[in-house]
């Protein structure tokens, strides 16, 4: 009888173990299972805060009321199409329009580094950097430079003066390096604003038509390899004064180029006696440029106190998948958690 005590005893102790063995696998699975849901719900909102900077300060991409908004904030609006770019921009941009965006996006990095509100609301620490002008304590640049993807093709606003669409190598905004065989054509209108303009010459030089003599007019060919460009000079603002080789309302300069070459196309005014002077003292320059296989594009330049509207449009032969600004790079970290997004490359 004893031995059958003592043998319940050590069964009631065996029992008791693997109950206890079976409470604490319950309880480490379940630890385990809090922990993992904290570790998914972190790596949640560290994504949730990166997406959320990229599409306010970065992605340019969408469209309807983000894409209303953000041009607000840069000074020139824009089209994108499947294939295709298009910007409108005056020149030369007024001071205040270009400093502005930099203030919005110095503003936005500082409020995005503020790491008292990092550590009151989600425990997410961002450092960024981006470009600063002497506004803000520095001559970083006076470019606002953005990117068209998968081709690194920029479209970029120099100083305040200069507009452009310039091939660059791979950087973290783009995937596949420039080449001009991406182009199939550019499209520019160059429209006079202001009635008092007297612009009366066209000057071309493209080194591939006429010894580089002479203003072409061609049609679009789809078979030629070569890109194609389309300039329209639109003088309707100044139909009292502009003459000479913009005495029609609309001027247009085509021709399939050599993008290896360098070009380029003038409207200027050249005073027709009894005059001494123009008004129109301030050439409107548009000039291609080949520096290498990569780096080279297209530039419409214009000074002075008066502004004439640029309208630059670029059909890519390859889908356009982002419009990113360049200059902006940020890192987002949750130490807790050892978790950290970039969009630096």
């Amino acid at each position: 009888m004893k031995e059958k005590g003592i043998l319940f005893t050590v069964m009631i102790f065996i029992i008791a173990l693997a109950l206890i063995d079976l409470i604490t696998f319950v309880n480490q699975q379940k630890s385990s299972s809090e922990s993992i849901a904290a570790e998914i719900s972190g790596i949640k909102s560290v994504n949730s805060k990166f997406e959320n900077l990229y599409s306010d300060i970065i992605d340019y991409y969408k469209g309807g009321s983000a894409k209303s908004f953000k041009q607000t904030l840069i000074p020139f609006s824009y089209e994108l199409d499947s294939n295709s770019f298009k910007a409108t921009i005056d020149l030369p941009v007024r001071k205040g329009t270009r400093d502005a965006f930099f203030d919005v996006i110095n503003t936005f990095k500082v409020f995005a580094e503020d790491q008292n509100y990092s550590r009151n609301y989600d425990g997410i620490l961002i450092q960024a950097e981006t470009v600063r002008n002497s506004a803000w304590g520095s001559n970083d640049t006076n470019e606002l430079v953005f990117m068209l993807g998968p081709r690194c093709l920029s479209f970029k606003v120099i100083d305040l003066n200069q507009v452009a669409l310039e091939g660059t190598s791979i950087n973290n905004s783009c995937s596949s390096q420039f080449n001009a065989g991406s182009l199939q054509r550019i499209d520019l209108n160059v429209i006079i604003k202001e009635p008092i303009e007297d612009y009366n010459i066209i000057e071309c030089h493209f080194p591939d038509f006429n010894s580089g003599n002479g203003c072409p007019q061609e049609s679009f060919d789809p078979l030629n390899p070569n890109p194609f460009i389309k300039i329209d000079f639109n003088s309707s603002a100044c139909v009292e004064k502009c003459s000479g080789d913009l005495n029609q309302v609309i001027v247009g300069v085509s021709h399939h180029f050599d993008p290896s070459q360098d070009s380029n196309i003038e409207m200027k005014c050249i005073p027709v006696p009894p005059a001494t002077q123009c008004n129109s003292i301030d050439p409107v320059t548009i000039r291609w440029f080949s520096i290498n296989s990569y780096d080279k594009g297209i530039i419409a330049e214009h000074k002075g106190s008066k502004q004439v509207r640029i309208e630059m449009q670029a059909t890519l032969k390859e889908e356009i998948n982002s419009f990113e600004y360049k200059d902006f790079n940020f890192t987002a970290t949750r130490s807790i958690f050892s978790l950290t997004q970039t969009n630096k490359k």
